[in-house]
Formats: C-alpha cells, sequence, structure tokens
C-alpha cells in the first residue's frame, strides 16, 4: 500500500505540540537550545530571503492558500468517490495542512514562547500598582512628555505630528536601538528583520491588529493607519517578536526601553508617549470621575496629540465584534502559556515600574 504522503502533516503537527508541551516543563532548556540557538539560525535564515523580496512575503502566503483551495475545489468536483468519501478525503487533507501549519508555526517561532520569562532574566518582580501610583506615574511622564514635545521642531499646540515628522531612517534606528536594548539586558540579537507597511491602508486594523509578526516570513508587519505618534512604538514592537519575544507585555517593555533610550525626540517622546497611554487608559477605567477632572487640566499639546490618537483609531472600525477578537485571541496566548492571556498587553507599567525602580 503506497505512503499517503498527508500523514506527514499530521506526524509533524502532533510531534511539534507534544514536544512543545514536553520544553514547557524546562524554559531553561528551550531557552538555551531554541531561543539563543536553533532560533538564531532561523532568524538568519529569513531575514537572507524576505530582504530580497521587493514586497511582503504575506502576498505570497495568501496567493499559495488561493491556489491551493482551487485545486482543491478542483480535485473534489473530479473525484469518483461518493460524497461521504470526498468529505473524508477533505477533513484528512485538511487536518494535514494543519499539522504543517502548527509545525512550522512552532519551529519557525512559537517554541519562543516558552522561554524564560523576562522577568527573570532581569530579576524584578512586577506587582499591579495602586491608584494613587499610577496617578503618580501619570504626572511624572507627564511632565517628561510636555519637555520632549517643545524640543520637536515640528511640535505645535493645536494640531498632532504627521508621517513627515517621522525620521527617514525610523526602522534602521529602531532596529539598532532594540539590538543595543537587548545585548545590554543579556540577550542575543541575530538578524535583521524588516518591517513591512506596503498595504492597503487600515486593512490589517479592521482584522483587529494594527500590527503582527509573521512567524512564516520573518517579517513584522504594520498598518499604514496607525498614528504617527504610535508607529515607532509598534515597530519596535513588532522588532521585538522578530527576535525571539512571544509576550505582548515583553515586547511592550521593549518597545518601550527602544524608544525611550532613543537620541531622536521625536522616537523617544513617542516611546514615553505610549507607555502614559496605559496609565492614562487605566485611570480613566478606574476613577472616571477624578479622571475628567485630570483630564481637563491635560496640556494643550498632549490633549491634542491624545484626540488625534482617538480619532485615528475611531477611523477603522473591526471587521469583528472586538469582545470576538479579544476573546480569540486571549484565548490562543494562554495556549501558549501566556498565563494572563490578551491582558498581558498591559504588563507593560508593571515591568517598567518594576523594573525602574528595582
Amino acid at each position: 500500500m503506497k505512503f499517503d504522503k498527508r500523514f506527514w502533516g499530521i506526524g509533524l503537527g502532533v510531534m511539534a505540540v507534544i514536544l512543545r508541551w514536553l520544553l514547557g516543563f524546562s524554559p531553561q532548556l528551550m531557552e538555551t537550545v531554541y531561543s539563543r540557538g536553533l532560533f538564531k539560525i532561523i532568524r538568519v535564515v529569513l531575514d537572507s530571503i524576505h530582504w530580497i523580496l521587493p514586497f511582503s512575503g504575506l502576498y505570497l502566503l495568501i496567493i499559495s492558500l488561493l491556489v491551493a483551495i482551487f485545486f482543491g475545489v478542483k480535485k473534489w468536483k473530479q473525484s469518483q468517490r461518493s460524497f461521504l468519501g470526498k468529505m473524508g478525503q477533505s477533513v484528512f487533507t485538511i487536518g494535514s495542512l494543519a499539522g504543517w501549519i502548527i509545525f512550522l508555526f512552532l519551529f519557525l517561532w512559537g517554541f519562543n514562547y516558552g522561554r524564560i520569562p523576562i522577568v527573570d532574566q532581569l530579576k524584578i518582580s512586577p506587582k499591579p500598582l495602586k491608584l494613587e501610583t499610577v496617578v503618580e506615574e501619570l504626572n511624572a511622564r507627564q511632565i517628561k512628555l510636555v519637555e520632549l514635545r517643545s524640543n520637536i521642531p515640528a511640535a505645535k499646540p493645536d494640531t498632532s505630528f504627521t508621517l513627515d515628522d517621522l525620521p527617514n531612517n525610523m526602522v534602521e534606528h529602531l532596529r539598532q536601538g532594540l539590538e543595543n536594548q537587548l545585548r545590554a539586558l543579556g540577550y542575543p540579537a541575530t538578524g535583521f528583520p524588516t518591517v513591512r507597511t506596503g498595504y492597503p491602508k487600515g486593512i490589517i486594523w479592521r482584522f483587529g491588529a494594527i500590527g503582527f509578526y509573521n512567524p512564516f516570513t520573518g517579517e513584522c508587519n504594520v498598518d499604514p493607519a496607525v498614528h504617527p505618534i504610535d508607529r515607532p512604538y509598534v515597530v519596535a514592537h513588532e522588532l521585538a517578536h522578530a527576535y525571539g519575544f512571544g509576550d505582548e507585555g515583553t515586547c511592550n517593555f521593549l518597545a518601550y526601553l527602544t524608544c525611550k533610550n532613543s537620541n531622536h525626540p521625536f522616537i523617544q517622546y513617542a516611546g514615553i508617549f505610549n507607555y502614559w497611554q496605559y496609565l492614562y487608559y487605566s485611570y480613566r477605567r478606574t476613577d472616571r470621575e477624578n479622571f475628567n477632572k485630570f483630564y481637563e487640566t491635560l496640556p494643550p499639546g498632549l490633549k491634542t496629540d491624545v484626540q488625534s490618537i482617538e480619532a485615528n483609531s475611531a477611523a477603522y472600525p473591526d471587521f469583528f465584534p472586538t469582545s470576538f477578537r479579544i476573546a480569540t485571541y486571549d484565548a490562543f496566548l494562554k495556549s501558549q502559556g501566556v498565563s494572563d492571556g490578551f491582558a498581558s498587553y498591559n504588563q507593560v507599567v508593571m515591568l517598567v515600574y518594576a523594573w525602574e525602580n528595582k
């Protein structure tokens, strides 16, 4: 009997899941063998490939998927099997495809979810901040933001920033800054991941993300609709994923450090502003009455930037209900060992506070 090649996909997928489960008991082994070993090789290989492409590898994946669907439907129609036989073969094929996807996802990047948490690497103990601490942080960062904004030549109190205010070499600047930051924290920074933004404006955003890392191509993808103030932080966040970090809070933390330590005034402002926004919205959720009083006292420039970012976000509503998107991604993150799931994004406040008050 001839061996059916579809068993390869199913077998590799199951093997990858079992291996991920077993290595989950030994983050040190995962860190040493994969994150600081095999993944470095994968990083260089993927970077060498996608730097040759003049367009995003995501387009190749989409075209490949459409071609596979076309031939799959064609084969279905030409098959002489009964309806139940066709259904059985389709389930078998889909299972094999799912196995390949799972295997490639984990092998090319996903095993990084099991590495040693950054809090253990940095020997910090982040804890939830009390409301009064949040307010203190908010006010302290606000003073710094006003100072930084005044040093940006294009800054005006009644208008926010545009893409023209971003540095021309922003991606390279952030990549180099993140590499320096990683080495300072004791991590390797192998490779040269690229950032793709050449998509229809808002298309990624409407699917529930302003940026994402594609583990199958090794590319960082950022929606061109992202507000200029948010863009440096989002780019640095996705680059952190590319260097082998899965946890969203960790990537936010690394993005903050990268932008904050930049010598470019706009990037520094953007990094601290994004951290400040987490405090800002935390305060608004927790104590709306006092927050409203705080909002009225915001300096004109900061209030302009907040309003501009919120207006930009409102222009790109999700294709799917927000609750569905959050629940789906929350379940995915928890399945990869991120215990806080979607809420891990907000861990940046605890991480930054713990690190800077270590």
